[in-house]
């Protein structure tokens, strides 16, 4: 009976191992799967890195751009803020030129009268001396 606990010593040693063998094989196929499963994630986190850097390049010139602006806005304002202050300026000198002219005007009025006044006079003078 020796032989025979051998043998079934023997075949139950060869199951074992080819279920052992099994378990390997496909732990190597887990393996092999995992392993493309992280090739694959690699190259999907370097290419989320180069979109990721090349989205920062794009804020960093969308953020100058933005500034530009700013600083031209501002620059427009106080250009627009000086032709505010030139357009109240010449507003008043338009108001002063028309008192000024309605001044002028009345002293004209007012010198034209008083040679006619003077004329009168003069007339006047003139016929008293000859009545």
């Amino acid at each position: 009976m020796p032989v025979m606990t051998r043998k079934a010593t023997a075949q139950d040693m060869e199951l074992k191992l080819r279920t052992a063998l099994q378990g390997l094989k496909e732990a190597k196929e887990q393996c092999d799967q995992l392993l493309l499963e992280r090739e694959e994630s690699e190259k999907e986190i370097k290419n989320i890195i180069i979109k990721n850097t090349s989205l920062k390049r794009e804020l960093v010139d969308i953020s100058q751009q933005f500034q530009d602006i700013v600083d031209e806005r501002d620059q427009l304002r106080v250009i627009t803020d000086g032709f505010r202050d030139c357009s109240n300026l010449y507003e008043e000198a338009l108001c002063k030129i028309r008192d000024l002219q309605d001044e002028l005007n009345y002293a004209n009025s007012k010198i034209h009268n008083l040679h006619k006044e003077k004329e009168n006079n003069l007339v006047r003078e003139t016929n008293h001396l000859y009545n």
